[in-house]
């Protein structure tokens, strides 16, 4: 659905981050779509859940133990298949928060007994999420020395750009790759992740 469309059935206050209250005919997916797209251009988004202001990341936890009690209900229990899908959307919202926010939503979500009975632990979602960013500054090293090659193949072909000149790009191209990930980590403690 068009955001357009969906901003007629919410009301939207602005003061430090996006409040999100809904109007009639807004639906909880339509929050979703809102919280996805306030968070990609850098807003802190709240929402007015049953009267109280919540962090989107709560009220997506919220969504997605709705969406799952609904389906143990219906089927009388939770497949195993359903089981790792519930995780791996907790474990993707998990991993777009900042890391203060991060514990507070793993420790929110740790708190259910339903998540307690599967034997989740803390130290198994840390775990999961520094993997899965290990992996991302990875690809983003790659991606990073492959741009790097591709200005070095048309660096070659400059005639007047001075050697010793060619050399200190190449230096510096390669400095900052080995460096992004640290840089990446610290400068992501800024940004408010997009989802």
């Amino acid at each position: 659905m068009d955001i357009s469309e969906i901003l007629k059935k919410v009301d939207i206050k602005v003061t430090d981050g996006i409040v999100l209250s809904k109007l009639d005919g807004c639906t909880d997916d339509d929050i979703i779509a809102l919280i996805t797209y306030y968070n990609n251009q850098g807003e802190y988004v709240y929402v007015i859940m049953d009267g109280v202001e919540v962090r989107d990341y709560n009220f997506q936890l919220q969504y997605i133990l709705k969406k799952y009690g609904r389906l143990q209900q219906l089927l009388g229990g939770l497949p195993d298949r359903e089981i790792s899908n519930f995780l791996q959307e907790f474990v993707r919202i998990a991993i777009k928060q900042k890391p203060i926010d991060r514990d507070i939503l793993i420790k929110n979500f740790l708190s259910i007994e339903a998540v307690r009975e599967l034997g989740i632990t803390e130290k198994s979602i840390t775990d999961t999420i520094e993997e899965i960013l290990a992996n991302e500054y990875k690809y983003k090293k790659i991606e990073a020395y492959n741009e790097l090659l591709k200005k070095v193949n048309r660096l070659q072909e400059e005639e007047e750009i001075d050697i010793d000149d060619k050399i200190e790009f190449i230096e510096g191209g390669i400095k900052e790759i080995k460096i992004q990930d640290k840089a990446t980590s610290f400068n992501d403690l800024f940004k408010v992740p997009t989802i």
